[in-house]
């Protein structure tokens, strides 16, 4: 029931799904983009040396595209805490 209602509303207009779509876009490039720069980084062999700065892109990669992706850097951030001491 309370699905439907969320259905109605994103979709109760044009400018509404191409706000959702855009929005979507630009997750999937954002993500994409960083994840082929660590897929270069490893490529040519430079993946150790580049990792604050790649630390630092993710953080504010992460910040730039709202808070949902804020906690769930902060989720898996715990996680590999948790894990690495374990």
């Amino acid at each position: 029931m309370f699905g439907n209602q969320v259905r109605s509303k994103v979709l109760e207009s044009r400018g509404a799904v191409v706000s959702l779509v855009s929005r979507g876009v630009e997750i999937v490039w954002t993500l994409g983009l960083y994840w082929s720069t660590l897929t270069y980084d490893f490529l040519v062999g430079r993946d150790e040396e580049v990792v604050p700065f790649r630390a630092r892109q993710l953080r504010n990669l992460l910040c730039n595209l709202g808070p949902s992706f804020i906690k769930a850097g902060q989720v898996c951030g715990s996680i590999f805490f948790v894990r690495k001491w374990h």
